[in-house]
């Protein structure tokens, strides 16, 4: 329950009654907690995703439906990466085998229908 008062001011303007409003909010704070819990169990869930995704030897990009990357874990970064700035980080691993990111950097420049 819910109360609500409030005092109704006379001629005088001397209190002469008080106004209580009561109203059920009982299904509010129940639609409250289940959308919290909805969204307690959404981020565990993007958390789990996002540990999985990040410790997979794999590299990883999701793009949106214009193509737009939304998505990447550190090994499609270390893929993706400008050649200079992997000279910089002295990473020869970094650099994409022959073939592989032509394949995916081309496959993203395709427009979808």
């Amino acid at each position: 329950m819910d109360v609500i008062t409030a005092p109704v001011f006379g001629a005088s303007d001397k209190p002469i009654r008080m106004l209580a409003i009561w109203r059920d909010v009982t299904e509010a704070r129940k639609a409250r907690d289940e959308a919290e819990a909805a969204r307690h169990e959404a981020e565990r869930l993007a958390e789990r995703l996002s540990a999985v995704l990040e410790s997979t030897m794999d590299s990883v990009l999701v793009v949106d439906r214009s193509w737009r990357i939304s998505y990447f874990n550190i090994k499609a970064m270390r893929l993706l990466q400008p050649a200079s700035q992997a000279r910089n980080e002295n990473r020869t691993s970094s650099r994409p085998r022959e073939g592989r990111a032509g394949a995916v950097l081309s496959a993203a420049d395709k427009p979808r229908n």
